[in-house]
């Protein structure tokens, strides 16, 4: 009986957040899946198309430019991503007098809206005016300004720049959640074992 009566008591915590997932997540993404089947435009309308749409999508070469985009941003971005978020969390795990700031200062990008972010990011890389251009130009890595975005390799760079600034804070305090929540009595019998800072990183 108790154990039941648990149960619902847990199902009535989760019944707000599911709720949440099912309007707000599954039901938008099965609509998605549904139009693409059909001609139906931002206006409304349209009948059903079966997999024509499809079949544009993948005769044209830019979705596959787009595509080997995709591909290439996610290959180099994910493991930068995981040994920053590592390197940070282990960074900003420590009892250190600048620990709080440290966190605040990465997490900070996170909680920017999109689109001022975008705009700061647009600014940075500009041919003109951006700090990117003028501090290259200033040291002779660049004998003129570039324009980031105009060439495939310079704008995925661009791109992974932006991003990684925008999400790694997140990332490091997932990480961080996971390290303090590692006993000390773990840590302690590590250290009398032996085990060196990068062997207790390791296991």
């Amino acid at each position: 009986m108790a154990q039941r009566r648990n149960r619902w008591t847990g199902l009535a915590y989760m019944a707000p957040a599911l709720a949440f997932v099912a309007v707000f997540v599954m039901w938008p993404l099965v609509h998605l899946i549904y139009i693409s089947f059909t001609s139906e435009s931002l206006l409304g309308g349209g009948e059903w198309v079966g997999f024509d749409n499809y079949a544009k999508a993948f005769g044209d070469k830019n979705f596959w430019r787009a595509f080997t985009f995709t591909l290439t941003y996610t290959a180099y971005l994910t493991p930068i991503l995981m040994v920053l978020n590592l390197a940070l969390a282990l960074l900003t795990a420590r009892n250190t007098p600048l620990r709080q700031l440290t966190r605040t200062v990465v997490f900070l990008p996170v909680v920017i809206g999109l689109a001022s972010s975008s705009l700061l990011w647009y600014w940075l890389f500009d041919q003109q005016v951006g700090l990117f251009n003028k501090a290259l130009v200033d040291l002779g890595i660049l004998d003129q300004p570039l324009v980031w975005f105009k060439k495939a390799g310079t704008g995925q760079l661009g791109v992974m720049i932006s991003v990684l600034w925008k999400v790694v804070g997140s990332g490091m305090i997932l990480m961080v959640a996971g390290i303090q929540a590692i006993g000390n009595d773990i840590i302690e019998a590590a250290k009398i074992d032996g085990a060196s800072g990068w062997m207790q990183v390791r296991r």
